[in-house]
């Protein structure tokens, strides 16, 4: 009886350790997509912002973002050996989905007021950003018929 309920107890933890591993790398696989492209974002209005002050608070977020997007893909690289190659290839997949989901998102255009004085990117310019991304950053990491791996590094 002890051996059963021990063996039980091993498959209740193997379950929850996998579960573990697909969430956490689910989540930092979205978030590597997103953070990425947010320091993008950030520091194009960084560049970009007529308002000085605005100009100067988006270095600053964009150094943030850049920070996030830094430990997503690291939090990602530590994940990715543990685990299978289905596991990876379904994160791939996802991170497929998450690019394509800002690719659709980016059709829409900024009032033309906040794009002047906050440098917020037009919807042809939020497009240009995210090819930018997929062809650099996203490069190899996505599920994409190009791709020669599943896992960033």
């Amino acid at each position: 009886m002890r051996s059963l309920l021990a063996r039980r107890r091993r498959e209740r933890d193997l379950d929850a350790e996998t579960e573990m591993r697909a969430f956490a790398a689910f989540e930092e696989d979205i978030r590597s997509v997103h953070e990425s492209l947010g320091a993008a974002v950030a520091l194009f209005q960084a560049r970009r912002a007529g308002d000085p002050t605005i100009r100067r608070a988006m270095r600053a977020i964009a150094r943030e973002e850049r920070s996030h997007a830094a430990l997503a893909w690291a939090i990602d690289a530590w994940v990715a050996p543990l685990l299978s190659r289905d596991e990876r290839a379904h994160l791939a997949g996802a991170r497929s989905h998450a690019i394509a989901g800002l690719t659709d998102d980016a059709r829409s255009e900024p009032p033309a007021e906040l794009a002047r004085a906050a440098g917020v990117p037009t919807a042809r310019e939020t497009r240009a950003i995210i090819a930018e991304a997929r062809a650099t950053i996203w490069s190899g990491v996505t599920s994409e018929p190009d791709d020669r791996s599943s896992a960033r590094g």
